[in-house]
């Protein structure tokens, strides 16, 4: 009885460790039955979703007048006097972003990359400013087939590092994998050894199969030696909750003591981070912190931590998306465990100093949770964590049939957030907020600050209401897809969410939630501030843009955008209709001051996955115009596949390479 209880704990765990990472990948389209069942429900209900809207006006009680939605001059041609039209280059280039792609296009992004590279770079478009001086890293998976095998879904596939140093006008490059010890097995094997978050499963009927009497059995009484049956599959793969958490998500730099260099950290939502030598991307190992996170054995708290750490459990999962704190340099981040005896989530945010001194750890309970949030932001005031309306249908996991991923399901119940004081700021001493913001959204990337009159202002991205009430009564969440690569056909469109929680009320309350006005037809993804305004009250987020043309569906990302969150205008650049961006990063250079005038400063970098060429370049853009496009085009010499998240680091290089 107690080996049954501890499956099932043991099952439950995996899928709530591993929840918050698929809110962040949400590219994964519905089946086609789950397409007709929501498009049935979407004609019955889209009246009455109309009818809502046009009864609730959202108010923002700190505007002069009455809130209107502001459509910025930048969406349409300018006309003189006498009557002569004049195109606004910003309003053309916009233009352009009109979902229009080929699917081909877009999956030969995702072919796989066994290679790694060091080299300079010689081929450049234009001019790298001079005062380019540091390091701009990306990370996503990049391996998608081994031996006979294909991956169920991109986002299980190993991390691919690339970096490309700036210094003096010029680059060099180094691309390598982060070498896991999940790596090392399934690359001596050269087969996948383990379950996917997103469905990837172990194959049955090899050498390195784990039940091959009963696959055998199985495959003998078919008398076939066709490919393996779906039962061969389950059999193989049933009551099997260990998972492969490849560090793909994100990177980060991470603060050392006693003036150590800082650690390169390749991060993913439900795994261990794993440091990374900065000078030539090797794989170090594990990264604990100094032991002050708990990164072996399962992620969940049931006994307390003496007999969990006993019975290899209490582990913490390190979340991917930490945090700088621009007015104090402090690095805040966030781990946690699942509770599944309380149906709970427990998470323990940290700060630590620039100088690497752990300062604070905040523990916090998040009830009535089986969903970590892929990411949060940070205020002066408060860590802010959304609390998704999403559950788990155990059975086909632990029956091996599906991934978590595949196994979600949006709930019918309000979206919340989780505002906890920060222990050294100005609500330090005062309890935890939980709002509720109401249905509409299922946050993903986001950034917030406090603004003048005390109150929480909230930027995400989410799905819009509409799409909400498509899936209602879809069969999952994400589904699945006939490709590995995800198919945007299917993708709900993304939009810019403005949340605003006034603090001080009794009980505290949200006072705005709404799309972000004049930006409402854009489909945007990974949007995040300029790293001088992060905590603090900004104006412009970078984004990725997918297409303007406003609807229901998006499309794969071909530029990248500056939002105006104060205006609602967007100045964008598109990268063609046979290129796909990655995620733009703000690249500071030396002599900005961290004042609201420069949250333009230094340039904006994004990789560019140019199809026709085969292979990727880096633009370099003026964030001032980014419609104008790129000053400079840095031209890789391999394929690197279609990523997740980039950052850049200031006056930090890789060790220098040679012609």
């Amino acid at each position: 009885m107690l080996l049954v209880l501890m499956v099932l704990i043991s099952v439950h765990v995996s899928y709530g460790r591993l929840v918050g990472h698929m809110q962040h990948f949400a590219f994964t389209p519905l089946t086609a039955t789950s397409q007709r069942r929501s498009l049935r429900t979407l004609l019955n209900q889209q009246r009455r979703v109309e009818q809502r809207v046009s009864q609730v006006q959202p108010v923002d009680i700190n505007a002069p007048a009455p809130a209107q939605v502001r459509i910025p001059l930048s969406h349409f041609p300018l006309t003189r006097e006498d009557g002569v039209d004049v195109v606004d280059p910003a309003a053309e280039e916009l233009a352009k972003f009109d979902g229009d792609f080929d699917r081909d296009d877009w999956a030969a992004v995702f072919r796989t990359q066994r290679a790694e590279f060091a080299y300079r770079i010689h081929h450049v478009e234009g001019t790298i400013p001079r005062d380019l001086n540091g390091t701009f890293w990306k990370i996503g998976p990049a391996l998608f087939k081994r031996g006979n095998s294909t991956i169920a879904n991109f986002n299980d596939g190993d991390g691919y590092l690339t970096g490309i140093s700036f210094q003096d006008g010029q680059a060099w490059l180094r691309s390598r994998y982060v070498v896991t010890p999940d790596y090392r097995q399934e690359s001596a094997a050269e087969q996948f050894l383990f379950r996917g978050c997103f469905g990837t499963r172990r194959q049955p009927n090899t050498p390195y199969s784990h039940r091959q009497r009963l696959t055998g059995l199985i495959r003998r009484l078919r008398g076939s030696s066709e490919e393996p049956s779906q039962i061969e599959h389950l059999a193989e793969n049933a009551f099997d909750a260990r998972l492969k958490t490849p560090p793909n998500t994100n990177v980060a730099l991470f603060p050392q003591k006693d003036g150590n260099a800082p650690h390169l950290l390749a991060l993913h939502e439900a795994g261990p981070p794993f440091a990374v030598e900065m000078s030539d991307l090797s794989t170090e190992g594990k990264e604990d912190f100094e032991g002050s996170v708990r990164t072996e054995g399962q992620t969940a708290g049931i006994f307390g931590r003496w007999l969990d750490s006993r019975m290899g459990m209490g582990a913490e999962a390190v979340n991917a998306h930490p945090k700088v704190d621009t007015e104090s340099g402090n690095v805040a981040m966030y781990t946690w465990q699942t509770q599944p005896l309380r149906g709970s989530m427990k998470v323990f945010i940290r700060e630590w100093a620039p100088d690497g001194t752990l300062l604070s750890t905040t523990p916090h309970t998040m009830p009535d949770c089986c969903a970590a949030p892929h990411d949060w932001a940070l205020t002066q005031s408060y860590y802010v964590l959304p609390d998704p309306a999403m559950c788990l249908h155990l059975m086909p996991f632990l029956m091996g049939k599906k991934g978590p991923a595949q196994c979600m399901e949006y709930l019918d119940r309000p979206l919340r957030f989780h505002l906890v004081p920060r222990p050294n700021g100005p609500r330090a001493g005062t309890e935890p907020i939980l709002v509720d913001v109401g249905r509409a959204g299922l946050p993903m990337h986001m950034a917030g600050f406090d603004d003048q009159h005390g109150n929480v202002v909230i930027y995400s991205e989410a799905w819009n209401d509409d799409m909400l009430e498509m899936l209602e009564d879809a069969e999952s969440l994400y589904g699945h897809s006939d490709h590995y690569w995800p198919d945007f056909a299917s993708f709900p469109k993304i939009s810019l969410y403005r949340i605003v929680v006034d603090v001080r009320s009794s009980p505290p309350r949200v006072i705005e939630h709404r799309m972000t006005p004049g930006l409402e037809r854009l489909s945007i993804a990974h949007p995040r501030p300029h790293p001088s305004r992060e905590a603090l009250p900004f104006r412009h987020l970078y984004s990725m843009l997918c297409h303007s043309k406003g609807g229901r569906c998006a499309s794969p990302p071909q530029g990248c955008v500056r939002l105006d969150v104060a205006s609602g205008e967007a100045d964008a650049w598109h990268a063609g209709r046979r290129a796909f961006t990655s995620q733009p990063a703000s690249a500071t250079t030396e002599g900005a001051s961290q004042v609201p005038s420069d949250e333009m400063a230094g340039w904006l970098l994004t990789f560019v996955h140019d199809v026709e060429a085969g292979r990727p370049y880096v633009a370099i853009l003026d964030p001032k115009a980014v419609h104008r496009g790129p000053v400079a085009k840095v031209w890789l010499e391999h394929h690197v596949p279609w990523g997740i998240h980039t950052t850049y680091v200031p006056n930090v290089h890789m060790k220098p390479i040679d012609d």
